[in-house]
C-alpha cells in the first residue's frame, strides 16, 4: 500500500500538469490577468512541495498542507463567481492534494 507522502507527490503532479492542459486548452484566455496569476502562484507553490513531501521532515507536508487549503479557498471563491466542469476538477483535484498532505502530516 502506497503511503501518503508518494499520494501528495502524486497529486500535485497531477495538478501542475492539469494547469498546464488548461493553459495549453486556452481556460486563461477568459480569466482576468490578476486571477491567471494568482492560479500561477498557487501552482509555483505546488510545485515546490510536490519533491519536497517526499522528504521524512513534517514541515514538508505542513507546508504542502498550507498551500492545499490557501488553494481550496481561492477555488471556494472563483466557484462562488462561474462554476464550470474545469473548475470544479480542478478544485476536487486540489481537494484530494490537501488531504493526503494532511495524512502525511500525522503520519509518525
Amino acid at each position: 500500500m502506497t503511503n501518503n507522502r508518494v499520494l501528495t507527490a502524486a497529486f500535485g503532479v497531477i495538478l501542475v500538469g492539469w494547469f498546464v492542459l488548461r493553459h495549453t486548452l486556452g481556460m486563461y484566455a477568459t480569466v482576468e490577468v490578476w486571477a491567471a496569476w494568482v492560479d500561477f502562484v498557487l501552482y509555483t507553490l505546488i510545485l515546490i512541495f510536490t519533491p519536497a513531501v517526499m522528504w521524512k521532515a513534517r514541515w514538508t507536508a505542513l507546508g504542502a498542507l498550507v498551500v492545499g487549503v490557501i488553494t481550496d479557498v481561492w477555488y471556494i471563491v472563483v466557484l462562488i463567481t462561474a462554476m464550470t466542469w474545469l473548475r470544479v476538477l480542478t478544485f476536487v483535484l486540489v481537494l484530494l492534494f490537501t488531504y493526503f498532505a494532511y495524512r502525511a502530516y500525522r503520519e509518525k
